[in-house]
C-alpha cells in the first residue's frame, strides 16, 4: 500500500498542471513497485480541488478517502 497524507502545492505554482504531475509521478513509483493500493488521504476528500483532481486519476472516493 502506499498513501499520501499530505499534499501542498505552492501559491506560485497553483492553477498549473503541477498537482497533477506530482500525483501521476506518485502513482507511477507505486505501480512500478507493484503496489495494490494507491491511498490518498480523507482531508482532501472535502475539497472540490483536490476531489476533481484525484478524479482525472481515475481515484473515485471510497469512503472517507480517494483509492485506486
Amino acid at each position: 500500500m502506499a498513501q499520501i497524507d499530505d499534499l501542498y502545492v505552492q501559491p506560485a505554482q497553483r492553477g498549473t498542471s503541477m498537482a497533477m504531475k506530482m500525483l501521476a509521478g506518485f502513482v507511477r513509483w507505486a505501480r512500478n513497485r507493484e503496489v495494490t493500493d494507491i491511498i490518498m488521504a480523507s482531508r482532501f476528500g472535502t475539497n472540490q480541488e483536490y476531489a476533481r483532481l484525484f478524479g482525472k486519476l481515475s481515484m473515485p472516493a471510497v469512503g472517507g478517502v480517494h483509492a485506486m
